[in-house]
């Protein structure tokens, strides 16, 4: 009995030894996501139509459409905004 322990107590440290010098896993790098934008132009949609409502109808069916295609609101300068997704 005295014997078998001492085996499994010898394999035990060469399959411990071993494993010290086998090459450890590369870490996973993370994937930086790329993006794509969109810009609206403000003005453009302001002087192409005459009413207020019909500019307000009009961006909300654009902002919609950009939604619906994953765009999200990035960044409003001046008069224009900007959407952005995760490129696909």
């Amino acid at each position: 009995m005295r014997r078998n322990a001492l085996l499994a107590l010898a394999v035990f440290v060469l399959v411990a030894g071993f494993a010290t010098f086998l090459p450890a896993q590369a870490p996973k790098l993370a994937v930086t996501p790329t993006w794509e934008y969109r810009v609206i132009s403000l003005n453009e949609v302001i002087y192409s139509h005459k009413d207020a409502s019909d500019v307000c109808i009009a961006l909300e069916a654009k902002f919609n459409l950009l939604g619906k295609e994953g765009f999200d609101i990035y960044e409003n300068m001046d008069n224009y905004i900007v959407f952005k997704r995760q490129k696909r």
